[in-house]
């Protein structure tokens, strides 16, 4: 049998610090979340503890990421956008439905996002589907692409409007 080559790369966690201040904050978070969800059921505590200290032990084994919200403001000026557009996508839905005397004129749209890989961009495609009349259907590297129920309705527009502001939520330049 010939010889195995020798693995390389770094291994998982290597050369990460195991944070006992990340790890605390982690055990918090996953705690409150066990309140919240088994209401002080002090016999919950069982499984409870032990789920939460493996839990806070795993995400303590991922990389920490970079790539996240920079800016406490942003997201402030964020939410009432992302809310407002998901009633409004809601209402579109609905009325599209309730009076078929709407114009629907279905279309596959390609938009070359302009955001760099991971959380911005993934966060881009996903709200996409609150936009009104529009639904996030494939990315693939930089393409996305999108269903709009009404094409003659100007949907790129709201597709730029969201990509800038998501842009700046997340502090970034648009290249």
């Amino acid at each position: 049998m010939p010889a195995q080559p020798p693995l390389s790369g770094t291994p998982v966690g290597a050369g990460r610090r195991f944070g006992a201040a990340r790890f605390t904050v982690v055990a918090l978070i996953l705690a409150a979340l066990w309140v919240v969800l088994n209401e002080v059921d002090p016999g919950s505590w069982i499984v409870g503890v032990p789920s939460i200290l493996l839990g806070a032990w795993l995400a303590c084994l991922l990389p920490p990421s970079t790539n996240w919200v920079r800016s406490p403001l942003g997201v402030l000026r964020f939410a009432p956008f992302f809310l407002g557009q998901s009633l409004l996508g809601s209402w579109d839905v609905a009325l599209r439905a309730l009076r078929p005397s709407l114009p629907i004129a279905p279309a596959f749209l390609s938009y070359r996002t302009r955001l760099p890989p991971g959380a911005a961009r993934v966060l881009f495609f996903d709200a996409i589907t609150l936009l009104p009349g529009t639904l996030s259907a494939e990315l693939d590297g930089d393409q996305v692409v999108v269903h709009a129920v009404d094409a003659g309705a100007a949907p790129r527009e709201g597709i730029e409007d969201l990509e800038r502001r998501v842009a700046r939520l997340f502090g970034l330049e648009l290249q």
